[in-house]
Order: C-alpha cells, then structure tokens, then sequence
C-alpha cells in the first residue's frame, strides 16, 4: 500500500506475478530455463518452491529511465520470509534499480531472497544492494541471478550492514559477445556476525 505502480512511465510494467497468472509461465521460464544449465541450488530452488512475494519488472525497447526503481523490504518482526523479483531488460534499455533489505526486527528474521535479471541485447542494468539492520540477527542467503546479452551491461554495487550470518551468492551468465558484469561491494560486519560472498561467473 505503500508503492504506487499506476506512475511508471510508459514502457515500464510493474505486477505481481500471482496476481496475474498469465505471466506466471514468463515468469518461471526466466527462472529455470535460462539458469537451469547454470546452476543446481538447494537455495534457490527453496525460494521457487515457497516465495510468497514475486513480482515482475519488465523494461520495453528503447526505454532509458533516468529515475530509479525501488525496491524495499522491511522486516519488523520475527519471521521467515521468501521473497522474489524478476528484471527484465529489452534491447538497449537502460535502468537503475536500488533494492533494500532492512532488518528492524528485535528478535531476528530468516530471509531468502531471490533477484532474477535477463538482459538483451546492449541493455545496461545499475543494481545497488543495501542490506542492512538494527535489529538483532538476520540470518538467510540474498541470491543475484543474471543472464547478460551481446553488448549488455550490468553493474552490480553492494553495501552489508547488518548482524547475524548472511550469504550473498551472485550466479552470472554472459551468454553473448560483449556481454559485461562488474561486481562491487562493501561488508561492514558488527560483533560475532558472518558475511560473505560468492561468486559463479
């Protein structure tokens, strides 16, 4: 209730998955199909079977935002959440995406969380990845999946703030010529807290 999809500008669509099954099927064959020869991961075969939160970016042709999209997740009591989102680039498009994982909770929170991207041809993809918390442990994996095309571009900046043991696992396919991933990040670890990071290129 908080976000509101009716001011994206033409050529953007912002939906939930599972409240328009039509896309249900797009959607899953961005998961599997592409990834499927890329990687087998109890984790995020975990996330398909139970996210309960799943939306769809879809970026037309040609569409260069010079905005960004916003992604938010708070978590202000104990729980497990499994949450998914899919990106979708057409050719020579171009956004910038800033997705937030917040953890306030005073007793700590499981997360598992899922962001899923397809780049065509000569799109560009900035993702900024803030995880952070005041509450006390957090505790799940954040998983980075991307498929890049001929000419594609992603950037992927990352800023980890938080408590408790953490896993960021980034799985990345350049699938064509001239395809481009650069990686980037800052982990700020507080007492007895983990955090790392692993990387499939």
């Amino acid at each position: 209730e908080l976000s509101d999809l009716n001011l994206m500008p033409d050529g953007v669509v912002i939906e939930s998955i599972y409240d328009n099954l039509n896309h249900l099927n797009q959607s899953v064959s961005l998961n599997s199909n592409v990834f499927s020869n890329l990687i087998t991961d109890s984790i995020v075969d975990l996330n398909t079977a139970l996210a309960g939160d799943s939306y769809l970016i879809k970026i037309e042709k040609n569409i260069h935002l010079t905005k960004p999209i916003e992604i938010l997740n708070v978590f202000s009591k104990k729980c497990s959440v499994f949450t998914r989102i899919l990106i979708e680039l057409s050719t020579n498009s171009r956004i910038k995406v800033i997705e937030t994982i917040k953890n306030n909770s005073s007793e700590g929170v499981q997360i598992n969380h899922v962001l899923a991207t397809k780049l065509a041809r000569d799109a560009e993809l900035n993702l900024f990845s803030y995880l952070s918390g005041s509450g006390l442990s957090c505790t799940g994996i954040s998983t980075l999946l991307s498929e890049v095309g001929h000419g594609a571009s992603l950037s992927s900046n990352l800023l980890v703030d938080l408590n408790g043991f953490f896993r960021r696992q980034v799985f990345a396919k350049l699938a064509e010529e001239h395809a481009n991933i650069a990686l980037k990040g800052i982990v700020l670890t507080k007492d007895k807290g983990h955090i790392d990071n692993t990387i499939t290129i």
